[in-house]
């Protein structure tokens, strides 16, 4: 498995013609968003190379994003996105996604479907600033 090699899709073209990897792994918190995840995974599958996400610890949010994206890659591959609760810390998602027998059930609430504990949000604001 590569990671932190094929961050680009320039690497992960020179990765899948050399086919040097039984698995590419997209870091949630390096993937540059949806469209730049699905383009590597797309890369790497042409080489018949699945991409999984690998975990990061993010409050809710980010966890139920990269979640969506590991369902709509190309291929099958672990989805290593868990809530950050797995490592006895709290986010601010009030009901993540269930993961069960190793399986993630993502809903079908528009957005990323998750509802957010304002509350908590709210405490671990740094800044707030408002655009008009």
């Amino acid at each position: 498995m590569l990671d932190e090699k094929a961050r680009s899709p320039e690497a992960v073209l020179k990765i899948a013609e050399s086919k040097c990897a039984g698995f590419i792994n997209i870091h949630a918190n390096w993937a540059g968003g949806f469209q730049s995840g699905i383009s590597k995974a797309v890369l790497a599958a042409s080489a018949d190379i699945p991409t999984l996400v690998g975990s990061t610890y993010y409050l809710g949010p980010g966890t139920a994003a990269y979640q969506i994206l590991s369902s709509v890659l190309p291929l099958e591959a672990p989805c290593e996105q868990v809530d950050i609760g797995v490592y006895g810390m709290s986010g601010i998602a009030e009901k993540p996604y269930t993961i069960s027998g190793g399986k993630i059930f993502i809903s079908d609430k528009p957005g990323v479907g998750i509802e957010l504990n304002e509350e908590i949000l709210e405490a671990i604001t740094i800044e707030k600033m408002v655009i008009k």
